[in-house]
Protein backbone atom coordinates (compact mmCIF):
# COMPACT_ATOMS: atom_id res chain seq x y z
CA UNK A 1 0.00 0.00 0.00
CA UNK A 2 2.97 2.40 1.02
CA UNK A 3 4.58 1.84 -2.54
CA UNK A 4 1.31 2.62 -4.04
CA UNK A 5 0.14 5.41 -2.45
CA UNK A 6 4.12 6.76 -3.20
CA UNK A 7 3.20 6.25 -7.23
CA UNK A 8 0.14 8.63 -7.01
CA UNK A 9 1.95 11.12 -4.75
CA UNK A 10 3.77 11.41 -8.02
CA UNK A 11 0.93 12.25 -10.56
CA UNK A 12 -1.79 13.97 -7.70
CA UNK A 13 -1.42 17.33 -6.76
CA UNK A 14 -1.87 18.39 -2.99
CA UNK A 15 -0.21 17.70 0.05
CA UNK A 16 -2.40 15.25 1.68
CA UNK A 17 -1.34 11.94 -1.09
CA UNK A 18 2.40 12.44 -0.18
CA UNK A 19 1.53 12.68 3.34
CA UNK A 20 -0.45 9.44 2.98
CA UNK A 21 2.49 7.68 1.63
CA UNK A 22 4.83 8.60 4.22
CA UNK A 23 2.67 8.14 6.75
CA UNK A 24 2.12 4.21 5.51
CA UNK A 25 5.83 3.67 4.57
CA UNK A 26 6.54 4.71 8.02
CA UNK A 27 3.85 2.68 9.98
CA UNK A 28 4.90 -0.21 7.56
CA UNK A 29 8.50 0.38 8.95
CA UNK A 30 7.67 0.64 12.24
CA UNK A 31 9.58 4.25 12.72
CA UNK A 32 8.69 6.29 15.07
CA UNK A 33 10.43 9.45 14.59
CA UNK A 34 8.98 8.93 11.12
CA UNK A 35 5.37 8.67 12.46
CA UNK A 36 5.78 11.69 14.32
CA UNK A 37 7.23 13.00 11.48
CA UNK A 38 4.05 12.36 9.95
CA UNK A 39 1.79 13.72 12.81
CA UNK A 40 3.31 17.11 12.87
CA UNK A 41 2.57 17.22 9.31
CA UNK A 42 -1.29 15.86 10.03
CA UNK A 43 -1.88 18.13 12.82
CA UNK A 44 -0.69 21.20 10.91
CA UNK A 45 -3.66 20.64 8.37
CA UNK A 46 -5.91 20.23 11.12
CA UNK A 47 -6.44 16.62 10.35
CA UNK A 48 -6.26 15.79 14.06
CA UNK A 49 -7.43 12.42 14.43
CA UNK A 50 -5.01 11.37 11.95
CA UNK A 51 -2.28 13.23 13.89
CA UNK A 52 -3.47 11.30 17.07
CA UNK A 53 -3.24 7.85 14.94
CA UNK A 54 0.05 8.20 13.92
CA UNK A 55 1.64 9.36 17.18
CA UNK A 56 -0.14 6.19 18.77
CA UNK A 57 1.38 4.31 16.51
CA UNK A 58 5.01 5.54 17.29
CA UNK A 59 4.07 5.52 20.93
CA UNK A 60 3.11 1.90 20.93
CA UNK A 61 6.30 1.06 19.50
CA UNK A 62 8.40 2.70 21.69
CA UNK A 63 6.15 1.95 25.00
CA UNK A 64 6.79 -1.96 24.17
CA UNK A 65 10.15 -1.46 24.02
CA UNK A 66 10.00 1.33 26.98
CA UNK A 67 12.43 3.83 24.94
CA UNK A 68 13.05 7.18 26.15
CA UNK A 69 11.39 8.51 23.23
CA UNK A 70 7.67 7.29 24.87
CA UNK A 71 7.73 10.41 27.05
CA UNK A 72 7.78 13.26 24.83
CA UNK A 73 5.33 11.03 22.36
CA UNK A 74 2.82 10.96 25.29
CA UNK A 75 3.07 14.65 25.58
CA UNK A 76 2.17 15.03 22.44
CA UNK A 77 -0.80 12.47 22.35
CA UNK A 78 -2.19 13.97 25.42
CA UNK A 79 -2.37 17.49 23.72
CA UNK A 80 -3.44 16.02 20.61
CA UNK A 81 -6.48 14.85 22.56
CA UNK A 82 -7.26 17.48 24.56
CA UNK A 83 -8.64 18.40 20.60
CA UNK A 84 -11.07 15.57 19.98
CA UNK A 85 -14.09 14.39 21.92
CA UNK A 86 -14.36 10.49 22.45
CA UNK A 87 -11.64 9.52 19.80
CA UNK A 88 -11.23 6.25 19.14
CA UNK A 89 -9.00 4.64 16.15
CA UNK A 90 -7.36 1.34 16.02
CA UNK A 91 -3.90 2.62 17.11
CA UNK A 92 -5.65 4.28 20.07
CA UNK A 93 -7.46 1.28 21.12
CA UNK A 94 -3.92 -0.44 20.63
CA UNK A 95 -2.47 1.93 23.10
CA UNK A 96 -5.13 1.66 25.78
CA UNK A 97 -2.84 -0.13 28.87
CA UNK A 98 -4.78 -2.68 31.14
CA UNK A 99 -4.54 -1.38 33.75
CA UNK A 100 -6.61 -2.64 37.07
CA UNK A 101 -8.99 0.20 39.15
CA UNK A 102 -6.74 0.15 41.66
CA UNK A 103 -4.03 1.01 39.62
CA UNK A 104 -5.72 4.27 37.90
CA UNK A 105 -6.50 4.82 41.43
CA UNK A 106 -3.07 4.82 42.66
CA UNK A 107 -1.74 6.41 39.42
CA UNK A 108 -3.81 9.53 39.31
CA UNK A 109 -3.64 10.07 43.00
CA UNK A 110 0.64 9.50 41.85
CA UNK A 111 0.34 11.52 39.10
CA UNK A 112 -1.53 14.58 41.34
CA UNK A 113 1.25 14.66 43.52
CA UNK A 114 0.23 12.27 46.39
CA UNK A 115 3.11 10.92 47.78
CA UNK A 116 3.22 7.36 48.60
CA UNK A 117 2.88 6.69 51.92
CA UNK A 118 -0.19 9.34 51.51
CA UNK A 119 -2.20 7.15 49.28
CA UNK A 120 -1.19 4.44 51.07
CA UNK A 121 -2.79 5.91 54.50
CA UNK A 122 -6.08 7.40 52.39
CA UNK A 123 -6.47 3.74 50.93
CA UNK A 124 -5.24 1.13 53.60
CA UNK A 125 -2.51 0.05 52.08
CA UNK A 126 1.05 -0.47 52.52
CA UNK A 127 3.59 2.02 51.07
CA UNK A 128 5.22 -1.04 49.78
CA UNK A 129 1.87 -1.68 48.11
CA UNK A 130 1.24 1.05 46.40
CA UNK A 131 4.70 1.36 44.95
CA UNK A 132 4.48 -2.12 43.32
CA UNK A 133 1.21 -0.93 42.06
CA UNK A 134 3.32 2.07 40.24
CA UNK A 135 5.71 -0.19 39.20
CA UNK A 136 3.44 -2.13 37.48
CA UNK A 137 1.98 0.80 35.94
CA UNK A 138 4.87 2.38 35.14
CA UNK A 139 5.56 -1.05 32.83
CA UNK A 140 2.30 -1.33 31.29
CA UNK A 141 3.01 2.63 30.45
CA UNK A 142 6.22 2.24 29.50
CA UNK A 143 7.18 5.25 31.09
CA UNK A 144 10.07 5.07 33.97
CA UNK A 145 8.77 7.45 36.75
CA UNK A 146 6.35 9.75 38.49
CA UNK A 147 7.77 12.99 36.07
CA UNK A 148 6.08 10.70 33.23
CA UNK A 149 3.06 9.47 34.80
CA UNK A 150 0.67 12.86 33.84
CA UNK A 151 1.41 12.87 30.56
CA UNK A 152 1.06 9.07 30.20
CA UNK A 153 -2.22 9.04 31.58
CA UNK A 154 -3.72 11.29 29.68
CA UNK A 155 -2.87 10.07 27.01
CA UNK A 156 -5.72 7.73 27.48
CA UNK A 157 -8.66 8.94 26.18
CA UNK A 158 -11.64 10.23 28.72
CA UNK A 159 -8.98 10.34 31.55
CA UNK A 160 -7.53 13.56 33.02
CA UNK A 161 -3.81 12.55 34.42
CA UNK A 162 -4.52 13.38 37.80
CA UNK A 163 -5.62 16.73 37.72
CA UNK A 164 -7.77 18.16 40.04
CA UNK A 165 -10.65 19.95 39.20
Amino acid sequence: MAQRLAELSETVDGVLTPLLARHARAAAERDGAALLEVADEFAKLDLTVWAVDATAMALRGWRRDRSTSAAAAHERLAALLTRCDQIRTPALDGLRPTLSDRELEIAGLAAAGVTSRAIAGQLFLSPRTVENHLQRVYSKLGITGRGELGAALRSIPGHDGGRTR
